[in-house]
């Protein structure tokens, strides 16, 4: 049975700075119980960790940077008193508001650099009973600040233009040549990214085209260097088996909410994106190419 939560009233729980978040902490008990009070905490902060292959390396980085913490509020939002039995419902009601020295960020949720605020709420139990606490997340964007021009992009790829293919892998490479149009690299989150791609002419049977949406983390200092950690955020298969020459494929990613956030780049942190185009073809030969991204608000 879940004896306290945690219920706010806007239902997406996503909030902007300067707002106030309004909700209800909700106990429900079999029987009365004394208590010593109930507090409530917001904490915000962007968490670091390390992957094993740098573990060396970035953790040496990390112990040089505190950890960041960008909001803290704790109150108390009832007196010791008694409950009855049944359902109580406490109003409660703060502003989304950071630390002075800090400033609000987009609620991010990575693999290396994590970004979350966590509301919880304790009800304070008398002698050795165990107090009863709930947890909520609550997300965080922030309005943009200027306005952004849109950069679109012509790409063709044939075996010249390929920088990333091994020498072994090379002499399987056919003779071809892949073009395309990337509508914008600057690239609102609540839109999707667009733009087509097609197969200009290839002397091998194409197997698959695959986009990739890519996160690049970013841990340091330009003193001491930065690690960075490149993961892949989701791949979408646009063909599968050939496809005919001089036909135009649509290319329509939308950007994920929690994994994805405007681009960031602090003097310690950094969170990019890259979009990589993948071309596999039937005998085994693998090509990609790749388009840096930045990511922005917009609304």
């Amino acid at each position: 049975m879940e004896h306290i939560a945690i219920r706010l009233k806007r239902w997406n729980k996503t909030y902007r700075l300067g707002e106030t978040v309004y909700g209800v902490c909700v106990v429900n008990i079999p029987k009365p119980i004394s208590h010593n009070g109930i507090r409530l905490s917001v904490e915000g902060s962007v968490a670091l960790r390390s992957s094993a292959k740098n573990v060396g390396v970035f953790d040496s980085l990390y112990n040089t940077i505190e950890p960041l913490k960008i909001l803290s509020i704790n109150y108390p939002l009832l007196k010791p008193g008694k409950f009855p039995q049944g359902k109580t419902e406490i109003p409660f009601e703060f502003p989304f508001q950071p630390l002075v020295e800090s400033k609000l960020i987009e609620t991010y949720h990575g693999v290396y650099v994590n970004i979350a605020y966590t509301m919880t709420i304790v009800l304070a139990r008398k002698g050795l009973s165990k107090n009863f606490e709930a947890k909520e997340e609550i997300y965080a964007t922030v309005p943009p600040k200027k306005t952004f021009s849109l950069v679109a992009k012509d790409f063709m790829i044939t075996p010249d233009s390929l920088k990333n293919v091994s020498k072994k892998m090379i002499s399987k490479v056919p003779n071809f040549s892949i073009s395309g149009k990337i509508d914008s690299l600057v690239c609102p989150i609540s839109e999707p990214f667009t733009g087509h791609i097609k197969v200009d002419k290839s002397s091998s049977l194409i197997g698959s085209i695959e986009v990739q949406l890519i996160r690049i983390e970013s841990c340091g200092s330009k003193k001491d260097g930065f690690v960075r950690e490149t993961t892949e955020i989701q791949n979408l298969q646009i063909v599968d088996g050939n496809v005919s020459n001089e036909l135009e494929i649509p290319i329509y990613v939308t950007f994920p909410k929690l994994f994805c956030c405007p681009s960031l780049l602090t003097k310690n942190y950094r969170i990019e994106f890259e979009i990589n185009i993948l071309v596999l073809f039937t005998n085994n030969a693998v090509v990609s190419e790749n388009f840096p991204i930045q990511v922005i608000r917009t609304n």
